[in-house]
This record gives structure tokens, C-alpha cells and sequence, in this order.
């Protein structure tokens, strides 16, 4: 049986941090209503259509992007900004 020595704990628990905080700069989305909405995102000039189910989260969408409605709102996201759909209307969190 191999024995893990607390130095290499705290290797392996730096490692797993740093990965595990690569992805936290992503910007996510929510949408709060009770409907499914088709929204449009654009990075890097390519633009990719994606159904939000209601009541749900996408995380790690973007790393700064143009995000829009059908019914044309737009809002330009960070990397680190939270979109809201809610009551029908897209927002980024405060």
C-alpha cells in the first residue's frame, strides 16, 4: 500500500485548485423564467446558437462574449459576469 505524505497533500490540493479556478473565469448564464429560450453567443467572431432550458444554468459559456436574444437584446459579457434571463429580459448581474 502506497502512503501519501501530507507535503504532497498539499501539492496535490494546489494542483486541483488551480485547475478547478481555470474554469471560474467563464462567463455563465441563468435563466429564471419558466420558458425556453433560443440565445445567440459571439466570441472570437464565431457565433453559436444555444437552447436555455427553463429554470436553468449554463456555466462556463464564454470568456467574454456578446450574448443576444431572439427578440434582439444583446448584452456584452465579461468573463467574469453572471447573465440573467429573467421576466423575459437579459441582464448581467451585479
Amino acid at each position: 500500500m502506497r502512503r501519501v505524505f501530507p507535503a504532497s497533500l498539499s501539492v496535490l490540493s494546489a494542483a486541483v485548485l488551480s485547475l478547478a479556478s481555470m474554469g471560474a473565469n467563464a462567463t455563465d448564464i441563468s435563466n429564471h423564467d419558466a420558458v425556453n429560450y433560443t440565445i445567440m453567443v459571439t466570441a472570437n467572431d464565431v457565433t453559436k446558437t444555444i437552447v436555455l432550458d427553463a429554470n436553468s444554468d449554463l456555466a462556463e459559456v464564454c470568456e467574454g462574449c456578446e450574448i443576444f436574444m431572439e427578440d434582439g437584446q444583446i448584452v456584452q459579457a465579461k468573463n467574469t459576469d453572471m447573465v440573467i434571463i429573467a421576466g423575459g429580459e437579459l441582464s448581467i448581474a451585479e
